[in-house]
């Protein structure tokens, strides 16, 4: 791990990631995340992939992985097309899941491949989902913590990697947290010689720069594709804020189920619309819906248990769906 690695694709770290088409969910429930894992273990056990680090949030993913082969391109198509098949085909739909291919970075030397699996183990604490990188079930820093490692988890390159910067060969999570989860966010941004790496782009701000014609081109394949509206443009949680208000006045009262004094379904409908479908932050949903930070964590927790099995919860949600869809399309 110490050397950089060699530029012919073959042994060379990559950051892969890829998202939803216009921030659509792709992972929904459980049996989501562990379709599209099966995935990467059969490309493991194929031989064309090495996973050292990954995370799987609602609407994206990012892996850290190796092809000893130089097939990263073909096995990451077959993994994509897999779970796009098997999502369309138990929800009956059709159409793009993932906004394109997928975005892959080389890694560039040492530095970088430390970033990079700290930036992996923080993104789901860093989108609301987790309140530590062990405890998302969905990422490679929960078997880490928890030291029961599947078999196509690779755990070679991080112990590797903790050898050479404490000179201990004894594995310890703590040790590991504090190498790779403690580092800043920008540190990712650069590769060996300052070079700066592109940024995420704000997809809302892609949507709203689309000129009118495009818009409507793109509205009519989103709703052909699922029934759903395109990624929300900058004035959408005003579109989402209305739709709520409009339903709470034609259905009344939503008392949400609660071990405690039950809860405000409508306000939590609410917090999961401007997150999921207006791409806000837990922070500046909390903040517009005038709720503490671990409320709107914690209804976004619900909506994650309700969402497919709750029927009232599923119906209403899906109704508020289509109600901001149609107010984009009218």
């Amino acid at each position: 791990m110490g050397r950089r690695p060699r530029r012919d694709g073959t042994g060379t770290w990559h950051h892969v990631m890829n998202r939803g088409i216009a921030r659509r969910t792709v992972f929904e429930t459980r049996a989501d995340a562990r379709q599209f894992l099966a995935g990467l273990a059969r490309e493991v056990r194929a031989g064309r992939l090495e996973v050292h680090s990954f995370a799987l949030l609602t609407t994206h993913f990012h892996v850290l992985v190796r092809s000893a082969l130089g097939e990263l391109a073909e096995a990451m198509r077959r993994i994509q097309n897999a779970y796009v098949r098997w999502f369309n085909r138990g929800r009956k739909r059709d159409g793009a899941l993932f906004r394109g291919r997928f975005t892959s970075r080389a890694i560039e030397d040492d530095d970088h491949w430390d970033a990079v699996v700290g930036y992996i183990d923080r993104n789901p604490v860093e989108a609301g989902l987790a309140q530590t990188p062990e405890s998302h079930p969905w990422g490679s820093a929960h078997h880490f913590a928890m030291d029961r490692i599947p078999r196509w988890l690779c755990r070679d390159g991080v112990e590797a990697r903790l050898r050479i910067l404490h000179r201990e060969s004894a594995w310890s999570y703590a040790r590991y947290a504090a190498t790779f989860q403690g580092r800043r966010r920008d540190e990712l941004v650069l590769g060996s010689g300052g070079r700066p790496a592109p940024r995420r782009q704000d997809e809302r701000a892609n949507l709203a720069a689309a000129t009118p014609p495009v818009l409507d081109w793109m509205q009519r394949k989103a709703l052909l594709a699922d029934g759903t509206g395109i990624g929300a443009g900058p004035e959408a949680p005003d579109r989402v804020e209305t739709a709520v208000v409009r339903a709470r006045t034609v259905h009344g009262r939503w008392e949400r189920p609660s071990r405690g004094p039950r809860g405000d379904g409508w306000r939590d409908a609410k917090i999961v619309l401007l997150h999921h479908l207006c791409g806000l932050s837990v922070q500046e949903t909390a903040l517009r819906c005038g709720a503490k930070r671990s409320t709107a964590y914690d209804a976004l927790k619900r909506h994650d248990q309700r969402w497919g099995t709750d029927a009232e919860y599923t119906v209403r949600l899906s109704e508020l769906i289509r109600t901001v869809s149609d107010t984009v399309r009218n």
